[in-house]
């Protein structure tokens, strides 16, 4: 393949969004989803509200955005009144998806961060399971018109996970005769995808997607914890009296999977009866929570005291037949099982898996929508 016309991949999640061209094993660019805002109030008053001079009626200020130049800067000096910054996420797609904020996003990027030229390159977009219907329009015009690529695919970032499970981990799950059988949790930002697979496929029809993930964690401890807060804790203690902590404890596990248990076994029963008992005893962890060393062990006896107590058609229905009892439940972290040769999978499968397929030049040939399809059938190819 000619490497000025190499795919880009961009996998663009809720929290972060990666760069890099398909012939790479790890992305090439790691940023943050979002974008500041900057917004001058007349005064700000505890509690976050901005109100007017008299104080009896809220004034929202005018937003006017930044750059991605001046993006998330840990060092930035404290909000001051003339000069408050207002965080924009513009990939909700729970909710919705803000598409100027979400175009300005991916121009800056693009443009301004990498200095990549995608006129001469085809793109890898991913897209999740939930997106709204006309996403791959949208994205295909802006990509088109207004970056000017050759081509241009969307994929699921639900089937890019699998695939690059399947590839860069063939022996971490039960197999059968056709191929990977067990299920998928995918821990992002917002939301925890439950992705069953069976004999190698994604079953998207019975995929579950719960809204819970890790910024409703922090926001919980935050909200919780803050009467707790000493402003000088150096003055107020000695260094050597501070207990080390460790914030992935089993507290916070449990936090983060609070009836996951009942969710796995749900979707489970939900898909073919012949793979159930296979669905739920073999369960694979990716995304950001990955890393948190009890989230395994805490599902795992988690779905034991489930399947004990809850009075369920599988245990009547699957377990008569076979020898291996169903409270041998696995419970797999990708993180825990990274080695050099799948490093980064956990954090990063969706676009490792789109990188193999779009490194395919015969895939990229036959499957991608081509510049000259869309001046003629518009967004219908897309669905062609």
């Amino acid at each position: 393949m000619n490497k000025m016309s190499l795919p880009l991949v961009i996998d663009t999640g809720q929290f972060h969004t990666r760069v890099g061209f398909s012939c790479n094993r790890y992305p090439q660019f790691i940023t943050n989803t979002l974008l500041y805002g900057n917004v001058t109030p007349l005064e700000i008053k505890i509690g976050s509200k901005f109100l007017n001079s008299s104080k009896t009626s809220e004034n929202l200020p005018e937003l006017n955005l930044k750059p991605l130049s001046h993006n998330l800067d840990y060092y930035k000096e404290p909000i001051t009144i003339s000069n408050y910054e207002e965080v924009k996420y513009p990939y909700q797609y729970h909710e919705r998806i803000d598409w100027n904020l979400l175009e300005s996003f991916w121009t800056d990027i693009l443009t301004r961060e990498i200095y990549y030229d995608v006129s001469n390159h085809p793109v890898l977009l991913t897209q999740p399971h939930n997106a709204p219907f006309d996403f791959q329009d949208h994205a295909m015009e802006f990509f088109f018109e207004s970056l000017m690529v050759p081509s241009i695919q969307c994929l699921s970032q639900e089937i890019l996970a699998i695939y690059s499970i399947q590839t860069n981990m063939p022996n971490i799950f039960y197999h059968d005769a056709k191929g990977l059988v067990g299920t998928v949790l995918h821990i992002g930002h917002t939301n925890t995808r439950i992705l069953p697979v069976a004999s190698g496929y994604l079953l998207t029809e019975n995929i579950s997607i719960c809204n819970l993930g890790g910024s409703f964690i922090t926001k919980y401890l935050i909200e919780n914890f803050s009467h707790y807060f000493i402003p000088n804790i150096i003055a107020n203690f000695q260094m050597d009296q501070i207990k080390s902590y460790n914030i992935f404890d089993e507290y916070i596990a449990k936090l983060i999977a609070p009836k996951l248990s009942e969710n796995v076994i749900r979707v489970a029963k939900s898909c073919p009866v012949d793979y159930t008992k296979q669905l739920i005893q073999n369960v694979l962890i990716i995304g950001g929570h990955s890393i948190n060393q009890y989230l395994s062990k805490f599902l795992r006896n988690s779905l034991k005291v489930s399947i004990a107590t809850l009075n369920m058609a599988v245990n009547t229905i699957c377990l008569k037949e076979n020898d291996m009892p169903l409270n041998e439940v696995n419970v797999f972290s990708a993180y825990q099982y990274e080695t050099s040769e799948n490093f980064g999978l956990a954090l990063n499968s969706p676009w490792i898996g789109g990188s193999h397929i779009a490194n395919n030049s015969e895939f990229v040939q036959n499957n991608f929508i081509f510049k000259s399809q869309y001046e003629e059938f518009g967004s219908t190819a897309v669905r062609g």
